[in-house]
């Protein structure tokens, strides 16, 4: 399979993990894969006592796992690294420490020993002052440290990551609310969200979804249903919600997940649809059945821009040039895809470093990833 295709499966079965809690074992075995692991673990530590608030695993040893939450987790050497990064930054063995300190560690050489691990690639979720998350992608010591290509990699899906572990946790902590609670929370969502009866008729949409709908690229409302422009998509939604009657009617599906992408006319970055059956629709309000959930990749993107001018008062311009700092290009890259001028580019600059009163490109690239996050910016 293409690097590009694995990616984008990989991309849908993130998001599907952050809908559906029981599929975070594929998800982690899917970005494993693709940045060339033996294993991937999701952890959520709470800082003051150094535990877990939550662990999720794919390919970890049942005698791993048990050793490591009992006690290696916190003798962990990796904190060194994990503790002082920011959200989105990314780490890996070689970064923090060489041979020869690995050789001297418990860690390495009489834990992760013991079944052959080594090495680890690591992608920081959230970093807050009480607790902070992250993605680790292991290796086995024949394979050797993590390359550059799989970095690549791992940076492409870390953002995905980000989005999908806090859609999972905000859905999961308006669980215990009642209907209104929990459309509240969707409109906190960069991604639409739609609910929908059998018929497909649309109960409830929040802004994201609706301002999605009025583009008419792909996907619309028509007659009070959520439609699709292609035949194509519409056959794919119609299994998927086939999938979910079933389900409800107690036959047995496989699966109830539906994930498929729904290209637009104009050749722009397709839409990722994810249907999920809901089977308590008490708790979710009226005769809804499932949910759907619609991501943009071009909407995202103009969400991180809009936080950015807001947060600092900048112009759409220097926004642009903020959010490639921001996502990790250089000035002189920037210039290069945005088709600018070096000069006009630190010009741009210049005005930024004054909005948010720094003096140093690093100071400069730390206090906008401070402001990064996967809500909507209104």
């Amino acid at each position: 399979m293409a690097v590009r295709d694995e990616l984008v499966e990989t991309v849908g079965a993130v998001y599907a993990a952050g809908l559906d809690p029981s599929r975070w074992e594929d998800a982690l075995a899917r970005i494993g894969k693709t940045v060339g692991g033996i294993a991937c673990t999701l952890e959520l530590i709470d800082r003051q006592t150094m535990t877990h608030r939550q662990f999720r695993e794919h390919g970890l040893p049942s005698v791993l796992e048990l050793a490591y939450l009992s006690h290696y987790a916190s003798v962990n050497p990796r904190w060194s690294l994990v503790l002082h990064q920011q959200a989105g930054e990314l780490g890996w063995d070689y970064s923090i420490m060489g041979e020869d300190e690995m050789s001297r560690s418990d860690f390495y050489e009489d834990f992760l020993a013991r079944v052959d691990f080594r090495y680890f690639a690591y992608g920081m979720l959230t970093a807050t002052p009480g607790e902070f998350s992250g993605i680790a992608v292991h290796r086995a010591r024949s394979q050797g440290h993590v390359e550059r290509a799989e970095i690549r990699r791992l940076r492409v899906l870390v953002p995905h990551v980000q989005n999908a572990f806090d859609m999972s946790r905000r859905v999961s902590a308006a669980r215990d609310t009642r209907a209104a609670s929990l459309e509240q929370a969707f409109e906190w969502f960069a991604d639409g969200v739609a609910l929908v009866d059998t018929d497909g008729r649309l109960l409830y949409g929040n802004r994201a979804f609706f301002a999605i709908a009025e583009r008419r690229d792909g996907i619309l409302v028509q007659a009070e249903r959520l439609a699709f422009a292609l035949a194509v998509a519409r056959r794919a939604f119609g299994v998927a919600m086939a999938r979910v009657t079933s389900l409800r009617d107690g036959e047995p599906v496989g699966t109830a997940a539906g994930d498929f992408a729904v290209a637009r006319p104009g050749g722009a970055p397709a839409y990722v649809i994810s249907v999920r059956p809901i089977l308590a629709p008490d708790t979710v309000g009226g005769d809804a059945v499932a949910m759907v959930v619609i991501h943009d990749p071009l909407g995202r993107v103009a969400t991180e821009i809009d936080v950015l001018r807001e947060a600092f008062g900048l112009t759409e311009a220097e926004a642009g040039l903020a959010h490639a700092l921001q996502a990790g290009q250089s000035p002189s890259e920037y210039a290069s895809t945005a088709g600018l001028s070096l000069n006009t580019v630190y010009t741009h600059l210049k005005r930024v470093k004054e909005k948010t009163a720094t003096t140093r490109l690093s100071a400069l690239v730390r206090k906008l990833k401070d402001v990064e996050g996967p809500l909507r910016a209104r």
